[in-house]
């Protein structure tokens, strides 16, 4: 039975996601996760059901923190330049996406031209 370190039921979430397994929610009666329970839903495949299932027991429940902001710089600078340059695309993708109105001062500012946001076809 391990203990649900804070945090780690979300990262759970997540990690079932990434792995496209369709669940409505999780239910933690006693923040261990011995007695987790994965909603599925209807279209979920037995092999899904069993990858979530065993990820409960394989899952590292222990809580985490976020290492120090160096050891991440020192890491991002032993990457090839390749691999730098889409980092920072996708963490320049995720600010625009999270913050509009600065996203579009700054490439007002730059006098860049691009989109950030589009029609929803679904209105």
């Amino acid at each position: 039975m391990a203990a649900i370190g804070s945090g780690r039921l979300q990262d759970f979430e997540t990690y079932l996601r990434s792995n496209a397994i369709p669940f409505t929610g999780i239910s933690n009666p006693d923040s261990t996760s011995e007695n987790l329970v994965i909603d599925f839903t209807a279209e979920a495949t037995a092999e899904q059901i069993s990858f979530a299932t065993d990820a409960i027991t394989t899952f590292d429940w222990r809580k985490r923190r976020m290492i120090a902001r160096n050891t991440i710089v020192n890491t991002l600078a032993s990457l090839a330049t390749a691999q730098q340059n889409a980092i920072l695309r996708h963490v320049c993708a995720a600010f625009i996406r999270a913050n509009k109105a600065e996203a579009l001062d700054i490439l007002a500012t730059l006098q860049q031209n691009v989109p950030i946001d589009e029609v929803d076809p679904n209105p």
